[in-house]
């Protein structure tokens, strides 16, 4: 199951080179006119299109990881490369990401105070909170 998903973002990211190979081609095929310049701009938004909907169903499909440094990674990798194209879905993706990170961690801070309440020992803690779970049982 993780090795499918894997392989579809090893697809994805070999589209993004064929496409950015392809680019690069053409920027030096533009010095010559082409009669078929529209015909391969049309072909190069069609498999920059199919390249985005790829990495859509690599996102989707990344939910269903169980470790949530892979959905991170993942979701990080491909706020990155939609950048371009759709900075608003890519904000979100890297703000989700951000957020599960957040989650990952916990963060205690205590004071300890003296007779007269004055501050006297400050400790901050931080815990990978990854292997932790908590369970209530209320019978």
């Amino acid at each position: 199951m993780i090795i499918k998903k894997f392989a579809s973002l090893i697809i994805l990211f070999a589209a993004v080179a064929i496409v950015a190979a392809q680019d690069a081609t053409s920027q030096s095929a533009t010095a010559q006119p082409s009669p078929t310049s529209a015909q391969d701009a049309e072909e190069k938004a069609k498999l920059e299109k199919r390249a985005v909907a790829l990495l859509e169903q690599v996102i989707t499909d990344s939910q269903g990881l169980r470790l949530p440094e892979n959905k991170i990674r993942v979701q990080i990798a491909a706020g990155d490369m939609l950048w371009a194209k759709n900075p608003a879905r890519a904000r979100g993706l890297l703000t989700d990401a951000g957020a599960m990170l957040g989650q990952m961690m916990l963060e205690v801070d205590r004071t300890a105070l003296s007779l007269d309440q004055r501050i006297i020992e400050w400790r901050v803690s931080r815990c990978d909170t990854r292997h932790l779970h908590y369970a209530n049982d209320q019978t």
